[in-house]
Parts: C-alpha cells; structure tokens; sequence
C-alpha cells in the first residue's frame, strides 16, 4: 500500500500546478468525481451520498491478491524472543466512554518458516485503489467549504435505501468521511476504507507523515453474501460514519500498530500503551465528547477506569524521546 499512497501524493503534487479551478459546490465535486471514474479511470462506480459520510462503491470480477512463488531465504536460527502478542482486542463506545477488552501478553515467538511464496494487491486491485483515491482527491479538495447546499438524492446517484427521495441542507460543504467499498462480486469479498477527509489532505500535502496516516486510514476486509453479483450496489448497507465509530477502529489500529509493526518495542507496561494510544487519538482530533476510558484485561480478569484528564495528562506528559512528536503548521490560503 505504501507505494500506492506515494502514487497519489506524486499525483497530488502534479495536478496542484496546474491553473486553479473555481472551488465546486458538493453536488459538482459529486458529478465531477464520477465522471472522472467513468471517462478517465474506465471505472463505474455508484456514490452513496449521506449527511456527513460518502459512501463508494466499485464493484469488480477480479481477484485482490496475486499470489508468486518467492527465492529462498536463509534459514532462520530457532532462537525465541519474549515479545508481546495480541491475542483479543475489541474497542467499543459505551456510556459515553471508550470500552477497551483486550488480552495482551508476552509470549516465546520463533522465526516462521519460509513458505516460499508471498502474496501482494493484484495490478487490478492496485488500480482500482490509485484511481478511487485520486479521483477523491481531484473532485472534493476544492468543495466550498462555506456553502449551506439544500440538496436531494436518489437512485440516481445509488443512494442509500429506501428508495425514495430524501432531502437535507448541510451547512459547510463537504462530508468528513468517506467510505470506499471495493467488492468482489464474483465471491462476496469486500475491501473497505474509512477515510476522514481532513486527514487525506495533510497527508496528500505531505503535512501528515505515512506512518501515522496508515494509522488513521481504517481498512478491512470481510465477506458479504449480499453483494455476489451486485454490481450497481443495491445491497450495499450504508450509514452514517460518527466520529465514535471512527476513533474506536483508529485506536484499534494504533495498539496493533505498536504490537506489531512499530519499530519500537513497547514498554512492560500494557495499561499505559493502550491509554497512551486512546490519547493520542482524541488529541489528534481534539475530541471532547466523553468521560472516560474503560480497559477490560481479559486475561487477568480485571477491570480499570481512566478518566479523561488522566488520559490527556499521559499523553500531554509523555517524555519518551522513541516518539515522534506532531506539529501543526497553518497554511496560507494563495
């Protein structure tokens, strides 16, 4: 994936030198967005509009993943290492707190053997990947962002179910997320992304470095029966993305980010990698709306609460040189 985001960012930097456009208003960014996907990417994808989330769905009869045999690799020493394991991790907003279950412990690991064979994004998938998120980035960067748009959709645009017109005024412009389904259709497989669309800016205008983009960007894959043969989208269960949901699957990812593949080890102390980890999310967004966090040790069976102050005071404290450290640099609109 690293490649392709660095695609995009080349892609970013291209585009912005050409003469600037006049900024669109959300139902242009919208037509704008599949035209582009249509005409220039062969690409026919159906958009789900909502209120504060916008829903792609790019339907294809090709397999994700290529798989090629690989050279051998030396054989690995049988030397274990002691490092830690998730072994269960779920993250949910409850009560207005974060609710964290997890089991985390330190295991004996030995080297893997090599199976000779590895598996990467087809040249398909690869594609379909690099056009979505360019044509994202093409249509929606210069949406006005002031514009109170009273706007309706329907089938026309493959909105959501029911079927029948819906009408609402957004004040401010464009949805914060976005959704991007690519779907199988042949097996039921999907691919989908979570994308705040703050977020693919900085990191488009290199403000925001990979690693803590990756982080940011929610990716998974699951199977829907529903959507076997589906190509316009019909069965495709949309809604709205909340800011909730968002941050759960981010601080998911920030803990399986540091378990396995931060290149730095975690301290000993696995209560203060989770908290640290929530806190760097809310302060990121500046997020407010909850009490506290919650963490569930399930393989200890015990229970702690974490209040809110105490969360911001272990990130707003944190003193260990390993970390990075995020500035905030305001750009000048020309």
């Amino acid at each position: 994936m690293k490649k392709i985001l660095i695609f995009i960012i080349i892609t970013f930097f291209l585009t912005s030198c050409a003469p600037q456009e006049k900024p669109l208003t959300l139902n242009e960014a919208h037509q704008k967005f599949i035209t582009l996907c249509q005409e220039e990417y062969k690409f026919d994808v159906k958009v789900f509009p909502l209120k504060n989330t916008i829903w792609i769905y790019l339907p294809t009869d090709k397999l994700f993943y290529d798989y090629k045999a690989t050279e051998p690799k030396p054989v690995a020493e049988k030397k274990a290492e002691d490092k830690f394991k998730v072994n269960f991790l779920d993250v949910q907003f409850e009560n207005n707190s974060f609710v964290v279950s997890y089991d985390i412990s330190k295991i004996k690991q030995y080297p893997s053997k090599d199976p000779g064979y590895a598996s990467n994004n087809s040249e398909d998938f690869s594609q379909k990947y690099r056009g979505i998120f360019t044509a994202i980035l093409r249509a929606y960067f210069d949406v006005k962002e002031t514009e109170t748009a009273s706007f309706a959709f329907d089938r026309e645009l493959k909105a959501t179910p029911p079927q029948k017109i819906q009408a609402y005024t957004k004040k401010s412009g464009i949805p914060e997320f976005f959704v991007i389904v690519i779907a199988d259709i042949k097996t039921g497989l999907k691919v989908e992304y979570i994308a705040n669309l703050e977020d693919y800016k900085k990191y488009a205008n290199n403000a925001l470095p990979y690693e803590e983009y990756s982080q940011r960007l929610i990716y998974q894959m699951t199977g829907d029966i529903g959507l076997t043969n589906d190509a316009e989208g019909k069965n495709l269960k949309t809604r709205e993305i909340t800011w909730s949901e968002f941050l759960t699957k981010q601080i998911i990812n920030r803990i399986n980010f540091k378990y396995g593949q931060s290149q730095f080890t975690p301290s000993e102390n696995v209560e203060k990698e989770i908290t640290q980890a929530i806190g760097e999310t809310i302060i990121f967004y500046d997020f407010d709306d909850f009490d506290a966090a919650i963490l569930k040790n399930l393989g200890q069976d015990k229970t702690q609460t974490i209040q809110k102050s105490q969360i911001k005071e272990s990130v707003s404290k944190e003193t260990d040189p390993s970390r990075g450290r995020f500035h905030v640099i305001q750009f000048l609109n020309k």
